[in-house]
């Protein structure tokens, strides 16, 4: 089976990883001719444009990094005029809801089929087909595209109509946000009370305090070893978490605390860090930056 992959940074090269593993033919483009490079040195086939990928394959999977990648991509003439009808493309990208259903929209003026799938689980699961995957759009069409998801998720769940998947993933986006926080700042709090690291992590997994962030990220920090997923990543999510929240006409203090963390994350310049690295330098750093405010004011 040949599939097309839009999209092939730290995600995306993953994807490509795994589809090539399992044996399908693999074509790829990407904005970044290194990216493509190294997809290439993996086995799959260069395209000179995502235009020319969607009008020679029926399967398309896309990774992007940001709503406005998403848009400028699949709503580009170009491409638009290439769709293929009756051709599925499954969107792995975190983007909003609105973004996914005005591209679902166009496609739909194209007799094309456009399935929000946002993944968790990083590029170190996507290698392993271990990801989670919600989708929205058309069930039709979710069904047709079903074993090429379950290619590479170990959970894959219809969630509902087109922007139902993007929904879903930044639900999901504002728990891993917070988590971490918490882990990092539990293993900062850990270490200024002189207590074993190793040891609290072997408690808390074992307790009611234990999520997949804390394992996931703490075992990572007290390795010395990174997590595959860039802080910026994270920052974009909790951001479009917000805004959907606002739009929605909630007014939640999670999201709203989380989103400062986030913008202040931004500008003390740890958006290019691995998540572990980046979190752990910011908590550490705010944890102290509080104390000797504190120490100034007695």
């Amino acid at each position: 089976m040949s599939v097309g992959v839009i999209g092939v940074g730290s995600m995306g090269g993953a994807i490509v990883e795994r589809l090539l593993a399992l044996g399908y033919r693999v074509s790829v483009w990407d904005v970044v001719s290194d990216r493509i490079a190294e997809s290439v040195a993996r086995g799959a086939s260069p395209t000179g444009s995502a235009a020319e990928l969607v009008s020679s394959h029926e399967f398309i999977i896309a990774s992007l990094p940001s709503p406005q990648a998403v848009e400028n991509t699949f709503t580009d003439p170009r491409l638009v005029e290439s769709l293929r009808p009756g051709s599925i493309t499954i969107d792995m990208s975190t983007v909003g809801p609105n973004t996914s259903r005005k591209v679902y929209r166009v496609f739909s003026r194209k007799g094309a089929h456009y399935l929000d799938a946002p993944v968790s689980g990083g590029p170190r699961r996507a290698a392993a087909g271990k990801l989670t995957i919600s989708v929205g759009g058309d069930y039709d069409a979710f069904l047709k595209g079903e074993p090429l998801l379950k290619a590479l998720g170990e959970k894959v769940f219809y969630v509902g109509g087109p922007g139902s998947g993007s929904t879903m993933k930044l639900i999901n986006q504002l728990l891993v946000f917070a988590h971490s926080y918490a882990a990092m700042e539990a293993l900062v709090l850990c270490k200024a009370l002189n207590v074993d690291p190793a040891k609290m992590y072997e408690v808390v997994t074992a307790g009611s305090g234990n999520s997949f962030m804390f394992q996931e990220m703490v075992k990572l920090a007290l390795g010395g070893q990174l997590w595959g997923g860039r802080t910026e990543l994270l920052i974009k999510d909790i951001r479009l978490t917000s805004r959907m929240a606002v739009e929605s006409g909630l007014s939640l203090s999670l999201c709203r605390f989380l989103s400062d963390i986030a913008e202040k994350m931004d500008y003390a310049g740890l958006g290019g860090e691995d998540a572990v690295k980046g979190f752990l330098e910011y908590v550490a750093g705010a944890s102290q930056n509080k104390e000797q405010e504190s120490k100034s004011t007695r």
